[in-house]
């Protein structure tokens, strides 16, 4: 179990590389994992959950930026199984592979000058990762933990606000990711060991295909999802049980 102060951006943009709009926030994350160990194998289920209100800028085209709020939401769950091997005396070498699920709400605030948007993304991705670690001590260790990811059926529901549009469907494209984490382990005593250490997460997706804009039976245009980049960089604190 841990909590992550986690720095949150992110940004679309068009084909030419301009911002359309980015957001920004410092956010608390909490964290949930359930390990499984053997001498040579384990298998892990993580949990992180992330709640809290970001800074919204939108860059509209020969206009100033309009500034609102953002409340987001962002539930991610993996299941992995890895094996694991003693190189040394001193080193240990993990490696894993896993599926995963991630869901993401955007719901982003109307101004005087704008309406709001409610965005729900969701999709699942393939993983694979490496993590090597060196004891320093009798009771400590330092590692790296990295993560490749692979997103698949990745969807976007969008609803309007105070705009009497439809809702709209978009399917987005398979985007990548990646998780890179430092981590100083401290055994506390032979239950309890302290986890310590930065980490940066980051996704990022292409623009997706036109979709109908409708009001009822008429189609009066189109839209799309930009390309677009999460990143979150943060330090997490964690606290693991043994059995």
């Amino acid at each position: 179990m841990g909590i992550s102060l986690a720095g949150f951006e992110y940004e679309e943009t068009d084909e030419s590389g301009r911002t359309l709009d980015k957001e920004s926030g410092l956010f608390p994350e909490l964290n949930l994992s359930l390990r499984l160990d053997s001498e040579s194998w384990f298998i892990l289920g993580d949990l992180r959950y992330l709640k809290d209100t970001a800074d919204y800028t939108a860059y509209p085209i020969s206009q100033p930026p309009l500034e609102s709020a953002t409340e987001e939401e962002i539930i991610d769950f993996s299941l992995l199984f890895g094996v694991q091997q003693e190189l040394f005396d001193t080193v240990t070498l993990a490696v894993y592979g896993g599926l995963g699920f991630r869901y993401w709400e955007r719901d982003i605030q109307s101004t005087p000058d704008a309406s709001g948007l409610y965005e729900e993304y969701e999709w699942g991705y393939m993983l694979i990762g490496i993590s090597p670690a060196m004891r320093i001590g009798p009771s400590d260790r330092v590692g790296v933990d990295l993560q490749l990811r692979k997103a698949f059926d990745a969807n976007l529901d969008v609803r309007f606000k105070n705009v009497n549009y439809d809702p709209v469907s978009l399917h987005l494209d398979d985007g990548i990711g990646l998780r890179l984490a430092l981590n100083w382990n401290h055994d506390l005593n032979e239950s309890f060991e302290f986890t310590l250490g930065p980490y940066v997460d980051l996704w990022e997706f292409e623009r997706s295909a036109d979709v109908d804009l409708r009001q009822g039976n008429l189609t009066v245009g189109s839209v799309y999802e930009p390309a677009s980049q999460t990143k979150v960089v943060g330090i997490r604190f964690f606290l693991t049980k043994g059995f």
